[in-house]
This record gives structure tokens, C-alpha cells and sequence, in this order.
């Protein structure tokens, strides 16, 4: 069991998301406001650092580059750390820093 009152977010901290059946769609979100529940968060644009193929890239969030308004979502559990539901096929955790590789289109 788990109380939902022992996450480390806080504001400004970055989550990502990795969804996609054929593809590796990317998406990066910043804490706006944390509480022990629930996290408001805005989707972040992003920024290639490098390409790698004709459909693939490299990307790292751009902070404080908002795509859209807080939307508050509950803070959930499992055997892998905290996330968030961000959609019906999106889940977003904690952004440990790393470049991530994404699908990309021209």
C-alpha cells in the first residue's frame, strides 16, 4: 500500500511521456503547481538535438515553452514510481534528464 502524500514533485519538475503503437511519439510536461494528490501540468515543447534518421530525432524539453493550459491529473502508483494519466494512452513520469528519441516528420 502506498500513501499519495509521499511524491517528490514539485513545481518546474519536467515529466515525460512515451506513447505510440508504430511510432515513438514523445511528449514533455512541466509541474505548475504539485499538491498530495494531484499534479497540474502543461504540455512543453521540445527541442532536436540531434537527428538520426529520416523519421527519427533526438529531443530534450524546452522549460517554460507551454503548448497548452494546466490540466490537473491525479497521481498514481505502480511498481515503477509515480506517474500521471495524461490520456486514455499516455502516461507521464518523472524526467530523469536523459535525451529521449522520437519519431519526427518533416
Amino acid at each position: 500500500m502506498y500513501s499519495a502524500d509521499t511524491h517528490s514533485f514539485a513545481q518546474d519538475d519536467i515529466l515525460v511521456a512515451a506513447w505510440g503503437r508504430d511510432q515513438g511519439n514523445i511528449d514533455f510536461y512541466q509541474v505548475v503547481r504539485a499538491t498530495p494528490k494531484t499534479l497540474v501540468v502543461r504540455r512543453l515543447g521540445s527541442r532536436i538535438t540531434k537527428i538520426v534518421g529520416p523519421t527519427r530525432a533526438i529531443v530534450v524539453p524546452v522549460p517554460g515553452s507551454f503548448r497548452s493550459v494546466g490540466h490537473r491529473r491525479f497521481l498514481m502508483h505502480d511498481d515503477d514510481g509515480w506517474f500521471i494519466s495524461v490520456t486514455s494512452w499516455e502516461q507521464a513520469r518523472r524526467w530523469h534528464g536523459a535525451p529521449r528519441l522520437s519519431t519526427r516528420y518533416a
